[in-house]
Protein backbone atom coordinates (compact mmCIF):
# COMPACT_ATOMS: atom_id res chain seq x y z
CA UNK A 1 0.00 0.00 0.00
CA UNK A 2 1.49 3.21 -1.27
CA UNK A 3 2.61 5.87 2.13
CA UNK A 4 0.04 8.38 0.04
CA UNK A 5 -2.75 6.48 0.91
CA UNK A 6 -2.68 7.33 4.92
CA UNK A 7 -4.08 10.81 3.35
CA UNK A 8 -6.88 8.96 1.20
CA UNK A 9 -9.33 7.14 3.44
CA UNK A 10 -9.76 5.38 7.18
CA UNK A 11 -6.75 3.03 7.46
CA UNK A 12 -5.92 0.87 10.23
CA UNK A 13 -2.62 1.25 12.32
CA UNK A 14 -0.75 -1.31 11.52
CA UNK A 15 -1.03 -0.06 7.60
CA UNK A 16 0.02 3.25 8.10
CA UNK A 17 3.26 4.03 6.96
CA UNK A 18 5.35 7.10 7.58
CA UNK A 19 8.44 9.61 6.64
CA UNK A 20 10.81 8.92 9.13
CA UNK A 21 11.63 12.86 8.91
CA UNK A 22 7.82 13.89 10.46
CA UNK A 23 9.01 17.21 10.93
CA UNK A 24 7.32 18.20 8.09
CA UNK A 25 4.40 15.91 8.50
CA UNK A 26 2.17 16.71 11.06
CA UNK A 27 -0.06 13.30 12.23
CA UNK A 28 -3.28 12.93 14.02
CA UNK A 29 -3.52 12.50 17.75
CA UNK A 30 -5.05 8.95 18.24
CA UNK A 31 -7.38 8.92 21.06
CA UNK A 32 -5.62 5.95 22.26
CA UNK A 33 -1.84 6.96 22.52
CA UNK A 34 -0.45 9.31 24.52
CA UNK A 35 -0.34 13.04 23.80
CA UNK A 36 3.30 14.26 22.80
CA UNK A 37 4.01 17.76 22.18
CA UNK A 38 5.70 19.15 19.20
CA UNK A 39 6.23 23.31 17.68
CA UNK A 40 2.72 23.63 19.25
CA UNK A 41 0.98 21.55 17.47
CA UNK A 42 -0.81 17.90 18.82
CA UNK A 43 0.84 15.25 17.15
CA UNK A 44 1.15 11.40 17.38
CA UNK A 45 3.26 8.51 16.07
CA UNK A 46 0.26 7.12 14.42
CA UNK A 47 -3.30 8.81 12.59
CA UNK A 48 -6.25 9.12 14.34
CA UNK A 49 -8.29 9.36 11.15
CA UNK A 50 -7.29 10.37 7.41
CA UNK A 51 -10.47 10.74 4.92
CA UNK A 52 -11.91 12.87 2.26
CA UNK A 53 -15.35 11.68 3.05
CA UNK A 54 -17.20 15.17 3.51
CA UNK A 55 -18.92 15.45 6.98
CA UNK A 56 -22.12 16.93 6.82
CA UNK A 57 -22.64 20.64 7.43
CA UNK A 58 -24.77 21.58 10.99
CA UNK A 59 -26.85 24.19 10.17
CA UNK A 60 -25.78 25.43 14.53
CA UNK A 61 -24.57 28.95 15.31
CA UNK A 62 -22.83 28.85 18.55
CA UNK A 63 -24.17 25.89 20.56
CA UNK A 64 -24.66 26.33 24.56
CA UNK A 65 -25.06 23.29 26.55
CA UNK A 66 -25.42 23.27 29.95
CA UNK A 67 -23.29 20.06 31.74
CA UNK A 68 -25.02 18.93 34.87
CA UNK A 69 -24.90 19.94 37.97
CA UNK A 70 -23.52 23.02 37.20
CA UNK A 71 -22.06 23.03 33.40
CA UNK A 72 -22.66 24.39 30.28
CA UNK A 73 -21.16 24.34 26.87
CA UNK A 74 -21.72 26.17 23.63
CA UNK A 75 -20.90 24.80 20.41
CA UNK A 76 -21.63 25.74 16.55
CA UNK A 77 -21.65 25.42 13.14
CA UNK A 78 -20.53 22.31 11.39
CA UNK A 79 -18.08 21.49 13.83
CA UNK A 80 -20.84 21.11 16.12
CA UNK A 81 -21.92 17.35 14.99
CA UNK A 82 -18.27 15.64 15.43
CA UNK A 83 -17.43 17.63 18.91
CA UNK A 84 -21.15 16.19 20.13
CA UNK A 85 -20.43 12.84 18.51
CA UNK A 86 -16.97 12.93 21.16
CA UNK A 87 -18.60 14.04 24.14
CA UNK A 88 -21.85 11.88 23.75
CA UNK A 89 -19.45 9.17 23.56
CA UNK A 90 -17.61 9.55 26.41
CA UNK A 91 -17.51 8.05 29.82
CA UNK A 92 -18.26 11.55 31.23
CA UNK A 93 -21.50 12.06 28.64
CA UNK A 94 -23.75 12.13 31.61
CA UNK A 95 -22.07 15.45 33.28
CA UNK A 96 -23.35 17.17 30.04
CA UNK A 97 -26.29 18.73 29.31
CA UNK A 98 -25.21 19.62 25.49
CA UNK A 99 -27.74 23.15 24.63
CA UNK A 100 -27.15 24.01 20.70
CA UNK A 101 -27.79 27.13 19.72
CA UNK A 102 -29.59 27.25 16.19
CA UNK A 103 -31.41 29.86 13.85
CA UNK A 104 -33.65 27.71 12.90
CA UNK A 105 -34.52 24.73 15.50
CA UNK A 106 -36.84 22.60 13.00
CA UNK A 107 -34.11 22.40 10.51
CA UNK A 108 -33.47 18.99 9.87
CA UNK A 109 -29.68 19.26 10.62
CA UNK A 110 -30.58 20.59 13.65
CA UNK A 111 -33.41 17.54 14.55
CA UNK A 112 -30.45 15.15 13.60
CA UNK A 113 -28.14 16.62 15.87
CA UNK A 114 -30.79 16.75 18.78
CA UNK A 115 -31.60 13.16 18.14
CA UNK A 116 -28.39 11.59 19.11
CA UNK A 117 -28.75 12.24 23.04
CA UNK A 118 -31.61 13.33 25.16
CA UNK A 119 -28.80 15.11 26.51
CA UNK A 120 -28.76 17.54 23.84
CA UNK A 121 -31.27 20.21 23.86
CA UNK A 122 -32.08 22.71 20.84
CA UNK A 123 -31.84 26.56 21.33
CA UNK A 124 -33.18 29.48 19.33
CA UNK A 125 -31.12 32.21 18.48
CA UNK A 126 -28.85 34.47 16.50
CA UNK A 127 -25.24 35.71 17.07
CA UNK A 128 -26.30 39.23 16.10
CA UNK A 129 -27.77 39.36 19.47
CA UNK A 130 -25.63 37.44 21.93
CA UNK A 131 -26.82 38.45 25.01
CA UNK A 132 -30.38 37.54 23.78
CA UNK A 133 -28.54 34.22 23.24
CA UNK A 134 -27.50 33.97 26.81
CA UNK A 135 -30.94 34.99 28.37
CA UNK A 136 -32.35 32.08 25.68
CA UNK A 137 -29.82 30.02 27.22
CA UNK A 138 -30.18 30.18 30.86
CA UNK A 139 -34.05 30.27 30.73
CA UNK A 140 -33.45 26.78 28.73
CA UNK A 141 -31.38 25.49 31.62
CA UNK A 142 -33.74 27.39 34.67
CA UNK A 143 -30.73 29.37 35.26
CA UNK A 144 -28.16 26.90 35.39
CA UNK A 145 -25.12 28.21 34.81
CA UNK A 146 -22.92 28.01 31.50
CA UNK A 147 -19.85 26.31 32.72
CA UNK A 148 -18.52 25.84 28.71
CA UNK A 149 -18.81 27.75 25.46
CA UNK A 150 -17.62 26.51 22.16
CA UNK A 151 -17.68 29.21 19.93
CA UNK A 152 -16.37 29.49 15.98
CA UNK A 153 -17.88 32.04 13.35
CA UNK A 154 -18.60 31.34 9.70
CA UNK A 155 -16.62 32.23 6.67
CA UNK A 156 -16.95 35.25 5.04
CA UNK A 157 -20.30 34.04 3.45
CA UNK A 158 -24.23 34.83 3.68
CA UNK A 159 -23.69 38.22 4.59
CA UNK A 160 -20.63 37.57 7.00
CA UNK A 161 -18.71 40.35 6.51
CA UNK A 162 -15.23 40.53 8.56
CA UNK A 163 -16.67 43.10 11.02
CA UNK A 164 -19.83 41.65 11.82
CA UNK A 165 -17.92 38.09 12.18
CA UNK A 166 -15.11 39.74 14.63
CA UNK A 167 -18.06 41.44 16.60
CA UNK A 168 -19.97 37.97 17.15
CA UNK A 169 -16.96 36.45 18.74
CA UNK A 170 -16.03 39.10 20.80
CA UNK A 171 -19.82 39.33 22.51
CA UNK A 172 -19.47 35.93 22.91
CA UNK A 173 -16.17 36.04 24.90
CA UNK A 174 -17.85 39.50 26.49
CA UNK A 175 -21.19 37.69 27.28
CA UNK A 176 -19.23 34.23 28.87
CA UNK A 177 -16.95 36.18 30.95
CA UNK A 178 -20.12 38.21 32.40
CA UNK A 179 -22.17 34.85 32.93
CA UNK A 180 -19.40 32.94 34.81
CA UNK A 181 -18.42 30.91 32.05
CA UNK A 182 -15.66 28.51 33.09
CA UNK A 183 -13.80 27.00 30.02
CA UNK A 184 -13.74 28.69 26.64
CA UNK A 185 -13.00 26.77 23.44
CA UNK A 186 -12.53 29.06 20.17
CA UNK A 187 -12.12 27.38 16.42
CA UNK A 188 -9.66 30.16 14.71
CA UNK A 189 -7.28 29.41 11.72
CA UNK A 190 -3.68 28.53 12.04
CA UNK A 191 -1.54 31.37 10.33
CA UNK A 192 1.81 29.91 9.99
CA UNK A 193 1.92 28.01 13.31
CA UNK A 194 3.89 29.50 16.17
CA UNK A 195 3.73 33.18 14.26
CA UNK A 196 -0.38 33.10 14.37
CA UNK A 197 -0.24 35.08 17.63
CA UNK A 198 1.10 37.85 15.52
CA UNK A 199 0.33 37.35 12.18
CA UNK A 200 -3.33 38.26 11.52
CA UNK A 201 -1.87 37.91 7.22
CA UNK A 202 -3.86 39.91 4.98
CA UNK A 203 -7.10 37.45 4.65
CA UNK A 204 -10.32 39.29 5.84
CA UNK A 205 -11.40 35.96 7.47
CA UNK A 206 -8.31 35.14 9.03
CA UNK A 207 -7.99 38.71 10.48
CA UNK A 208 -11.10 38.66 12.55
CA UNK A 209 -10.33 35.16 13.70
CA UNK A 210 -7.25 36.81 14.73
CA UNK A 211 -8.58 39.40 16.15
CA UNK A 212 -11.24 37.05 18.44
CA UNK A 213 -8.06 35.26 19.68
CA UNK A 214 -6.56 38.36 20.37
CA UNK A 215 -10.12 39.64 22.52
CA UNK A 216 -10.09 35.94 24.41
CA UNK A 217 -6.31 36.04 25.75
CA UNK A 218 -6.95 39.63 26.77
CA UNK A 219 -10.23 39.03 28.64
CA UNK A 220 -9.33 35.91 30.40
CA UNK A 221 -5.66 37.10 31.74
CA UNK A 222 -7.48 37.03 35.21
CA UNK A 223 -7.23 33.58 35.24
CA UNK A 224 -11.48 33.60 35.93
CA UNK A 225 -11.84 31.61 32.59
CA UNK A 226 -9.72 29.28 30.98
CA UNK A 227 -9.30 28.23 27.03
CA UNK A 228 -8.46 26.57 24.34
CA UNK A 229 -7.74 28.48 20.96
CA UNK A 230 -7.74 25.66 18.10
CA UNK A 231 -6.14 26.34 14.40
CA UNK A 232 -7.19 24.29 11.92
CA UNK A 233 -4.89 23.91 8.62
CA UNK A 234 -6.76 23.82 5.17
CA UNK A 235 -9.80 21.22 5.34
CA UNK A 236 -9.00 17.93 3.95
CA UNK A 237 -12.77 17.74 3.25
CA UNK A 238 -12.48 19.74 0.69
CA UNK A 239 -10.71 17.86 -1.58
CA UNK A 240 -13.68 16.05 -3.19
CA UNK A 241 -14.17 14.38 -6.55
CA UNK A 242 -16.89 16.81 -8.07
CA UNK A 243 -16.68 20.66 -9.38
CA UNK A 244 -15.88 22.48 -6.13
CA UNK A 245 -13.50 19.69 -5.22
CA UNK A 246 -11.84 20.54 -9.03
CA UNK A 247 -11.65 24.38 -8.14
CA UNK A 248 -9.90 23.80 -5.24
CA UNK A 249 -7.41 21.67 -6.75
CA UNK A 250 -7.00 23.89 -9.60
CA UNK A 251 -6.24 26.58 -7.28
CA UNK A 252 -3.87 24.61 -5.23
CA UNK A 253 -2.11 23.71 -8.78
CA UNK A 254 -1.50 27.23 -9.63
CA UNK A 255 -0.51 28.96 -6.29
CA UNK A 256 1.60 26.44 -4.48
CA UNK A 257 3.58 24.92 -7.35
CA UNK A 258 5.62 22.17 -5.40
CA UNK A 259 5.18 23.32 -2.14
CA UNK A 260 2.53 21.43 0.16
CA UNK A 261 0.00 22.29 2.54
CA UNK A 262 -0.95 21.12 5.53
CA UNK A 263 -4.57 19.91 5.82
CA UNK A 264 -6.67 18.46 7.97
CA UNK A 265 -10.62 16.36 8.56
CA UNK A 266 -13.23 18.34 10.17
CA UNK A 267 -14.19 15.12 12.83
CA UNK A 268 -10.93 15.51 14.08
CA UNK A 269 -11.33 19.26 15.15
CA UNK A 270 -14.44 18.35 16.32
CA UNK A 271 -12.35 15.93 18.57
CA UNK A 272 -10.04 18.66 19.59
CA UNK A 273 -12.75 20.57 20.49
CA UNK A 274 -14.53 17.74 22.81
CA UNK A 275 -10.96 17.23 24.46
CA UNK A 276 -10.50 20.99 25.87
CA UNK A 277 -13.47 20.36 27.65
CA UNK A 278 -13.11 16.48 28.50
CA UNK A 279 -9.62 17.55 29.47
CA UNK A 280 -9.87 20.96 30.31
CA UNK A 281 -7.23 20.73 33.25
CA UNK A 282 -4.84 19.05 31.27
CA UNK A 283 -1.53 21.40 30.58
CA UNK A 284 -1.72 20.20 27.07
CA UNK A 285 -5.45 22.16 26.88
CA UNK A 286 -5.74 24.54 29.55
CA UNK A 287 -4.83 28.41 27.96
CA UNK A 288 -3.02 26.49 24.80
CA UNK A 289 -3.16 28.08 21.36
CA UNK A 290 -2.88 24.58 19.17
CA UNK A 291 -2.40 24.27 15.73
CA UNK A 292 -3.80 21.27 13.86
CA UNK A 293 -2.67 19.36 11.08
CA UNK A 294 -3.14 15.78 9.39
CA UNK A 295 -0.43 15.86 6.49
CA UNK A 296 0.94 17.86 4.13
CA UNK A 297 0.54 17.35 0.83
CA UNK A 298 1.57 18.50 -2.36
CA UNK A 299 -0.63 18.84 -5.29
CA UNK A 300 1.14 16.44 -7.25
CA UNK A 301 1.05 14.21 -3.71
CA UNK A 302 -2.99 14.61 -3.80
CA UNK A 303 -3.18 13.95 -7.51
CA UNK A 304 -1.63 10.53 -6.60
CA UNK A 305 -3.66 9.74 -4.34
CA UNK A 306 -6.98 10.48 -6.29
CA UNK A 307 -5.68 8.50 -9.19
CA UNK A 308 -4.97 5.78 -7.21
CA UNK A 309 -8.17 5.47 -5.57
CA UNK A 310 -10.50 6.66 -8.18
CA UNK A 311 -8.73 5.56 -11.32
Amino acid sequence: MPPLLRTAKLITDEQATFPTNTSQTILYKSPTLPLTRHKNLLISSQLRSATFTTQSCIDIRPTIASPRPSSSLVQQVSKAKNLVDTIVASDSKSSFTILALTRNPDSPSAKALAAKSSTIKLVKGNLDDVPACFEAVLEATNGTPIWGVFSVQQALQDGATQERKTKQGKDVVDRAIANGVKIFVQTSVDRGGAKSDSNPTYVPHFISKHNIEACLREKAKDGNMTYTILRPTAFMDGLTPNFKGKMLTTMLKTSLGPKPLSFIATSDIGFFAAQGFLQSESPDYKNQAISLAGDDLTFDEINQIFQYNLG
